[in-house]
């Protein structure tokens, strides 16, 4: 099992766990949650952009990112011994939109990480094959935001590992 085929079975995992998930966006709708791998895609154009090509800058700009969960592979570990699991690292990096005056947003990103750990609380496994590794640690941002709010969820995972075949033995 390569890192990849993890990342991509989690990315369309969180895809179906929050196809009903909702949030507000940038542009005052609601959303459904994105799911991105690695990286968050770069944003076609900004306010500075738009000035540069003759454009009227836009009042507030607007993410289409947003909301969204970023999963990222950070490390892994390869043990020595023909029955070990190789374990993968990734984090989950989370940011969502709310603009009210009561900056209460970070409760969209709690009920994002709470809905994960219930799910793999109840099921640690993911495919058959991926195995949840507890302890899970998650994280919000520290400073005071306003209008954007980050949150990320550690989760590592045991893997089975490529076994050596020795021809002739």
């Amino acid at each position: 099992m390569t890192p990849i085929f993890l990342q991509d079975a989690l990315v369309e995992e969180l895809k179906d766990l929050f196809s009903d998930f909702r949030s507000q966006a940038p542009d005052g709708t609601r959303r459904p949650l994105n799911v991105f791998a690695q990286y968050l895609p770069i944003r076609e154009h900004s306010i500075d952009q738009r000035a540069a090509q003759g454009k009227p800058a836009l009042k507030k700009p607007t993410d289409p990112r947003f909301p969204y969960i970023c999963v990222n592979l950070t490390s892994g570990e390869i043990p020595e011994g023909r029955n070990a699991d190789h374990t993968i690292s990734t984090v989950l990096v989370i940011g969502t939109y709310h603009n009210g005056r009561d900056r209460q947003g970070a409760k969209d990103v709690l009920n994002i990480i709470d809905r994960i750990y219930d799910r793999y609380s109840r099921m640690p496994v993911m495919g058959k094959k991926y195995v949840l590794k507890f302890p899970i640690n998650w994280y919000l941002q520290e400073d005071e935001p306003h209008e954007y709010f980050f949150g990320a969820m550690e989760l590592d995972w045991l893997v089975p590992a490529i076994r050596r075949e020795i021809p002739y033995t």
